[in-house]
């Protein structure tokens, strides 16, 4: 159907059906339209952000699977930790919805100096502020003590923004100068899907002890097997 319907504008010129393809992405777009405006706009930035930080956690998890298969840790996929990063993204991007209609209407304008203040600011104060909810968010699903996410948060702070800074400098000036408002927080969350991966990393694996190959542990455990039978030979024989 569709191909008869491209055969039959290709005979009628291409400007025709530029036209057409033109009127036929003005129509699908205007069907989104309503996402983006009003209330429905802030819905849109939250589930956005929540489902980024989903898919950033399962690529992280299908890395840990392929990198600890045939170790004594097999790693096996973890829906809770996946369902808390949901919810710890839908709080964050509700955060940064209200973060960045903040920020345009006390930094009007697309000027290099007022690009340069948006990233600085982003870079000083959101930053910090989002990996600090992000810790404590998942500590409080997770059931983990104050304290425990406390020291998480000073462990892993350095690593986290100069990642975040290298990553998201760059980024946020496109943004901010490319892209409108209201697709601000969702061009962030479609940027962000390598960068939550690095969070489930950061939050799940940075300073963990990596598991032991199979091989090299059945070596070990060999090995004590034989020492004890030693042991007991030698006893053995001094009581002959």
């Amino acid at each position: 159907m569709f191909f008869s319907h491209f055969l039959w504008r290709s005979q009628h010129g291409a400007g025709a059906l530029t036209s057409t393809l033109s009127n036929d992405y003005q129509d699908s777009m205007a069907v989104f339209a309503p996402l983006f405006r009003g209330r429905l706009l802030l819905l849109t930035n939250t589930l956005a952000s929540g489902t980024m930080m989903a898919i950033g956690d399962a690529l992280e998890q299908g890395r840990e699977v392929y990198v600890q298969r045939g170790t004594l840790e097999e790693h096996q996929y973890n829906w809770s930790r996946t369902r808390n990063m949901l919810t710890v993204g839908c709080f964050q991007g509700s955060l940064c919805h209200a973060w960045y209609s903040w920020l345009d209407h006390k930094l009007p304008g697309k000027s290099v100096r007022t690009v340069a203040r948006k990233v600085f600011l982003d870079c000083i104060v959101a930053s910090p502020f989002l990996f600090t909810t992000y810790i404590f968010g998942l500590g409080t699903l997770d059931r983990q003590s104050f304290d425990k996410s406390w020291k998480e948060i000073k462990q892993k702070f350095l690593p986290y923004i100069l990642v975040d800074w290298l990553f998201w400098s760059p980024v946020q000036t496109v943004n901010f100068l490319y892209v409108p408002t209201h697709f601000r927080v969702l061009a962030v969350c479609l940027s962000t899907v390598v960068f939550d991966a690095f969070l489930s990393y950061l939050k799940f694996q940075y300073g963990e002890k990596q598991p032991e190959k199979l091989q090299q542990a059945g070596i070990e455990e060999t090995t004590k097997e034989i020492l004890p039978s030693s042991t007991m030979s030698s006893e053995s024989k001094q009581e002959i």
